[in-house]
């Protein structure tokens, strides 16, 4: 799992901690500027970004832990594996709510599905046959969709009452596909402080 440390440099890593708890540990391999950590259908991998190189793009490593290797060439920011583990789906940078795929093995990136105007281009989850997304609508409020691989139509699932937090993740698939989790921002708020003056 990734966990985000204070550190002045503004640095994160990629980080393990056991189900049943334990030490946190630390991927020697990981290197720096580790975000958006996922692990690949089998289990035996894990996907990362990371600007390591001279530009952001998606990395793969062992679970075990070992030397990482780029995946994507023209940019990668979050992915996720198709159900099969023959494809990766990923977002090429924050901010843009664009879907690109390649083979897991390798090969051509193409660009496979766009869902503009949003402001939730993390908000996405994979399912066996097509893709969860969030799109921002009027009033704050956000609209869940499903686009089918087969018949390439976005099919409306959801409008939430509450905004999603815009610029995170969190929209998951659950193992058995019958349920969606997201967070919502369901009130804002803050404090009046008074500070006495010393003149």
């Amino acid at each position: 799992m990734t966990s985000r440390r204070f550190n002045p440099l503004g640095i994160d890593r990629l980080w393990e901690v056991r189900v049943n708890g334990g030490a946190l540990q630390l991927f020697s391999a990981a290197g720096n500027q580790v975000r958006n950590s996922n692990f690949s259908r089998n289990g035996q991998a894990i996907y990362f970004n990371s600007n390591r190189g001279s530009s952001s793009q998606i990395w793969k490593m062992a679970a075990a832990g070992g030397t990482a290797t780029p995946v994507t060439r023209n940019g990668g920011f979050a992915c996720a594996e198709s159900a099969d583990g023959q494809w990766l789906y990923y977002t090429r940078e924050r901010g843009v709510a664009a879907i690109w795929r390649m083979p897991v093995a390798g090969g051509e990136e193409t660009l496979f599905f766009e869902y503009r105007p949003n402001g939730h281009s993390r908000m996405w989850a994979m399912r066996n046959d097509g893709i969860y997304f969030a799109r921002a609508e009027a009033a704050g409020r956000t609209n869940i969709s499903f686009f089918n691989f087969s018949t390439r139509q976005e099919i409306p699932v959801f409008m939430t009452q509450h905004p999603l937090p815009v610029g995170s993740g969190g929209l998951t698939l659950s193992p058995d596909e019958r349920f969606l989790l997201f967070p919502v921002i369901a009130q804002r708020g803050s404090d009046l402080m008074l500070m006495r003056s010393n003149s």
